[in-house]
Order: structure tokens, then C-alpha cells, then sequence
């Protein structure tokens, strides 16, 4: 990004598969940001480690603004906490907040537990015979399921996917009993279809599309109940006045209707 007059193409990196919820997010927000900024934006997947390989190709693209990179916080108040990142956190640096989430707790029809007791219940009677489906094997999601697991006593076996895409197909299919996953328009849809049946959800109040469902807090896991926050990353060192510039543009398309 050479100067505002520059027409060449933006990029987002998206630490995420096309298809899912946050794909489409970031595919929204380079639409809106490209009008704004009177330039193309384009989206590209690079999905897997929990965000890693996303956030290292940021850490290693251009300084000048024309590469923007769209991911949870997981990788580094989680993931950097857990293994070595293979580039230094300090490469990477903030460039927006975007979105906040909630999580929903859905059971599939892998199991008839109508509530989240019941489907504990039969985990702590069966260790490792209820399966959680999860988006990365380190990531929020993780440690709800690991909140879950201290305060209720039992033991649930972790199935990890690359994206939410492919978990959301899979849970659809039975092929696991619960989850956890950000509480997007289509999963909402597929609870109101009674394809999923949600037993919980995370943050600090219930959702108002599903007053009915209690949060884990309400439920006795007040440490489970968290929150996703996705955000917007450039490489450290970007122009501060590119910077700026972006930060404003982004401001502007979460401002629209």
C-alpha cells in the first residue's frame, strides 16, 4: 500500500477453511472494505494449526499494509501459551477488533440427552464414550471442554477439526454428541430446524434468539463460559499512517447498517 492512490490489490488472510462462519465474515468485511478504500480486496484461506500457519504468513508478508491478516485472539493469549509459535509474537500486531461471539453448546443426534446435565451424566458413567467435535485442538472451544471436564468430573474425548465448516456437516451427520461453536446465523438456524439442540450458550447474558437456553454460568460452569473475539492483524511494522488508515476504513464498514 504505496500510497491511497494505489490500485493494486489488498489481502486478508483468513486463518479459517472457506465455507464457515468466519469465512464469511472476512469475505464480507473485504467487499465492504475494498468500497471504502476504492480498491480490490481479496480473501485467501490458509486454515490449519489452530490458526498458526495464518498468522505466521502474516508475520513473514510485506510491511507495507497489503497484507491483512483475520483470526481469533486463540493464537496468542491460547496457542503461545501452550508450544512454541513458529515466528515471534511480537512480529504480528493488532490491527482492529471485528466481532465478538458467543458460543452455543449443541447436542446432536449422536445422543438423547435433552439437557447438558443428562449428556454429563452419561459421560461421567461412560468415560470417553461421549465425543466433543471442536475447531482446532487448541483454541476457545478447547478450553470450554476442558471447564467442562474439571467441574463436572468427567471425561469427553476431543475430535478435532480444521474449520467449522466440515464440524458443522459432521455434527449435522451424528457423527459426535456435542460441541461448542460460535453462535452464528447458521448454527442458530440448524437449532431452530431441530437438526441441533442447544443446551447452552457462553457470555453474559443469554442469547436473546434463544432466551430458553441458560449459560454455563447459570448451569454451574462459570470458568467454561467464555467468549470468542476476532480481530484484524497486520504485520509489526506496517507505516503507522497505513496504519491508520485501514483502521479507519474498517471502523467505517462496522458502523454500516
Amino acid at each position: 500500500m504505496a500510497s491511497a492512490q494505489s490500485r493494486s490489490a489488498l489481502q486478508i488472510i483468513v486463518a479459517y477453511p472457506a465455507g464457515g462462519a468466519s469465512d464469511a465474515t472476512a469475505r464480507l468485511m473485504a467487499e465492504r472494505l475494498g468500497l471504502h478504500l476504492g480498491r480490490p480486496v481479496v480473501v485467501e484461506n490458509r486454515a490449519g494449526a489452530d490458526g498458526i500457519i495464518a498468522m505466521d504468513a502474516i508475520a513473514k508478508a510485506p510491511k507495507d499494509g497489503s497484507v491483512m491478516g483475520f483470526c481469533a485472539n486463540s493464537p496468542f493469549a491460547i496457542t503461545a501459551q501452550l508450544r512454541k509459535l513458529p515466528f515471534e509474537a511480537s512480529a504480528v500486531t493488532p490491527l482492529a477488533p471485528l466481532t465478538y461471539s458467543p458460543a452455543v453448546i449443541p447436542a446432536t443426534r449422536a445422543t438423547t440427552a435433552q439437557t447438558l446435565t443428562e449428556v454429563l451424566d452419561q459421560a461421567r458413567k461412560q468415560p470417553g464414550a461421549v465425543r466433543w467435535g471442536n475447531s482446532g485442538s487448541v483454541s476457545l472451544a478447547t478450553l470450554i471442554l476442558e471447564q467442562l471436564k474439571f467441574g463436572s468430573k468427567t471425561d469427553i474425548l476431543l475430535v478435532p477439526y480444521k474449520g467449522g465448516s466440515q464440524q458443522i456437516m459432521d455434527a449435522l451427520g451424528g457423527q459426535f454428541e456435542l460441541m461448542a461453536i460460535n453462535a452464528a446465523p447458521s448454527v442458530l438456524e440448524h437449532v431452530k430446524d431441530a437438526k441441533l439442540r442447544a443446551l447452552a450458550v457462553t457470555g453474559p447474558n443469554r442469547l436473546e434468539s434463544m432466551p430458553q437456553v441458560a449459560t454455563l454460568a447459570e448451569l454451574g460452569f462459570p470458568e467454561a463460559n467464555l467468549t470468542s473475539h476476532f480481530g484484524m492483524f497486520l504485520p509489526a511494522g506496517a507505516p503507522a499512517a497505513v496504519a491508520t488508515q485501514l483502521n479507519e476504513a474498517i471502523n467505517k464498514v462496522i458502523a454500516e447498517p
